[in-house]
């Protein structure tokens, strides 16, 4: 059985938590039903809610592999 992602949700937050600082910028992780279990700052108030499905999301489901958005808006997978 697939460990849920809402099951280890505060050993995400505490990690997430201690990276951000380290390298002082924003992070959010959803799950693949595109609801967000962790983030800090920004993104702090809307754990629980879903977010809009976008190319970023869909490039990094479909790849499986984790990815990082540097400035939004030079980032063509968000137009």
């Amino acid at each position: 059985m697939a460990m849920s992602l809402k099951n280890i949700e505060n050993f995400i937050q505490s990690y997430i938590n201690t990276i951000a600082i380290v390298l002082k910028l924003d992070i959010t992780v959803v799950d693949n039903n595109l609801v967000r279990i962790a983030g800090t700052n920004r993104y702090s108030t809307e754990i629980g809610n879903t977010i809009h499905k976008t190319k970023f999301y869909q490039d990094v489901f479909s790849s499986g592999l984790p990815n990082i958005m540097c400035k939004k808006t030079r980032f063509s997978a968000c137009y």
